[in-house]
């Protein structure tokens, strides 16, 4: 599931769970359990990020020559 796919899905739960209250709705409780579910998931579930540790711009330069400097003209 994509995070725009959990986006329409919870979009949709949460109108869900404003006609059920409005309408007195007994399933109100589970579509809010499956909710909490899917928006707990979102945060579980991200891409990958790469933490490289402390800056260094040689080890930058090293990395794509041609992009850092266009990078570290851009943060001067």
């Amino acid at each position: 599931m994509t995070r725009s796919e959990r986006a329409i899905a919870l979009e949709w739960l949460e109108a869900a769970m404003v006609v059920n209250e409005v309408a007195g709705g007994a399933e109100g409780d589970e579509e809010a359990m499956l909710h909490k579910a899917i928006s707990n998931i979102r945060y579980l579930t991200r891409g990958s990020v790469e933490k490289t540790g402390k800056w260094d711009k040689r080890r930058v330069e090293r990395a794509d020559s041609l992009r850092a400097k266009r990078d570290l003209r851009m943060h001067q």
